[in-house]
């Protein structure tokens, strides 16, 4: 496992990203919402470290990979988002 040492930073931005993955797949990539969302999570991203920002560029491309049901309401989407990463990634239990 690796040490997260901007627990707090790391964590909010994970939250914001798993957002931002649900919005691109409900088609609302490029949307202002989602622009308000990207200049958001420029804060936490700028205190993370080397080791941290590669971890979010993988949990990223994980987000990607995963099916999500649209048809779900938002809370269960962001729900299930958080569990399939925590059952891949050890740092975020």
């Amino acid at each position: 496992m690796l040490e997260i040492k901007n627990r707090k930073e790391f964590e909010e931005y994970v939250d914001m990203l798993v957002d931002l993955n649900l919005m691109n797949n409900d088609g609302r990539n490029g949307s202002e919402e989602a622009e308000v969302l990207c200049d958001k999570m420029d804060a936490p991203y700028d205190k993370l470290n080397s080791v941290e920002v590669r971890l979010v560029k993988r949990i990223a491309t994980d987000l990607n990979s995963r099916n999500d049901d649209i048809n779900l309401e938002w809370s269960v989407r962001k729900k299930l988002a958080m569990e399939f990463l925590k059952e891949r990634y050890e740092e975020l239990k």
